[in-house]
């Protein structure tokens, strides 16, 4: 039976598609790297939230340092889901 996944997980999965969305559109040029390097850490956070342990994984840090904030200013049309992770956490730490 599948497991139901918690809202700031769904979110995580979101953030990362639209992540993914970009990388694919830079595919074979050198900003390919640098968004997969992105796509990996919202990856991180996606486990992260599962194990509930993103406070450890960011050590401090918010979620756009930690995923980079000159990529994420490159590249707007993440931003929304960027904001509906950061959404699902602050809704998330208040249960």
């Amino acid at each position: 039976m599948p497991r139901n996944k918690s809202p700031v997980e769904v979110a995580a999965g979101k953030l990362i598609l639209a992540i993914q969305k970009e990388w694919g559109e830079v595919t074979g040029t050198d900003e390919a790297n640098d968004a997969y390097e992105v796509m990996d850490r919202a990856h991180d956070l996606q486990m992260a939230a599962h194990r509930g342990s993103l406070d450890t994984l960011l050590s401090g840090k918010s979620v756009v340092c930690y995923l980079g904030v000159s990529w994420l200013a490159n590249h707007p049309s993440v931003r929304p889901s960027l904001e509906a992770f950061l959404q699902a956490v602050r809704e998330h730490k208040h249960v």
